[in-house]
């Protein structure tokens, strides 16, 4: 079960599977699926932040009483998790996992496929899936190398080690650890900092920072000359410039 809450401007996504550890199965991942295409026009929407229900789990993977049943390879390429998660880390507004508790397996990665992570002190994190003879494979190989680094990944994926979020921090993986009582607020706060820059800028810069990790050092520059090229004569360019020069916060989109 998903909700969804919309407040000054920055859209809530709860996983409420608290029974389960918020454990996604298919009807789960539909439900997320259809939240961000009914959050993705919204122009009262400005970022996104999505958490668990409960103070034990953010997400603790698939679910595996689905996962049991037995599929053949047609079923198995089709990948429904790694679908899903890829249009969140495309998703044309900034996401932020707010990591309540454990992430683990699916967990991890839907918290990797969001553009920023937050988490409690007490969260816990692991790829425990070749202990199933499963792989991480809704993204989460590709996105912790690019995370972390390939031998720190490699490690990570083939131990299946659980690590706290001091280790979580100090890799990479997450951007500040707080305490329970601050983790929302926290996350709403950057969603709404987020959302008070332009609105296409914070697009392109989304798509340049993941082309400076993925493609060579001579493509991001060209990247990153062509993507501020193409903001120069935008509303929201000339709004900025005026209210450089006017001292006054800008007023993108009419705000």
């Amino acid at each position: 079960m998903i909700t969804a809450t919309v407040h000054d401007d920055v859209a809530t996504l709860t996983i409420d599977r608290r029974e389960i550890h918020n454990a996604l199965d298919a009807a789960t991942l539909r439900e997320l699926d259809e939240a961000l295409d009914a959050l993705a026009s919204r122009d009262d929407v400005a970022a996104i932040v999505i958490t668990g229900a409960g103070d034990r789990a953010f997400v603790a993977g698939g679910d595996l009483t689905e996962l049991a049943q037995p599929a053949g390879v047609r079923e198995a390429l089709r990948l429904p998790m790694q679908q899903v998660f890829d249009r969140l880390a495309r998703f044309p507004k900034p996401s932020i996992a707010a990591v309540n508790g454990a992430a683990l397996g699916g967990g991890l990665e839907l918290a990797l496929a969001c553009d920023i992570r937050i988490c409690v002190e007490t969260a816990t994190f692991g790829l425990p899936e070749l202990g199933w003879s499963l792989l991480p494979a809704a993204g989460g190989i590709t996105r912790l190398v690019r995370t972390v680094g390939g031998g720190r990944a490699r490690e990570l994926i083939l131990t299946g080690r659980r690590f706290d979020a001091a280790e979580a921090i100090r890799i990479g993986i997450v951007t500040h650890v707080v305490g329970s009582d601050d983790l929302l607020s926290t996350a709403h706060e950057t969603a709404r900092l987020i959302g008070s820059k332009a609105p296409l800028a914070v697009q392109v810069a989304r798509l340049v920072t993941d082309v400076a990790g993925e493609g060579s050092r001579e493509a991001s520059l060209i990247a990153e000359t062509l993507a501020s090229a193409a903001l120069h004569g935008t509303s929201d360019r000339d709004e900025g410039r005026r209210a450089f020069v006017e001292k006054r916060a800008p007023r993108f989109g009419g705000k």
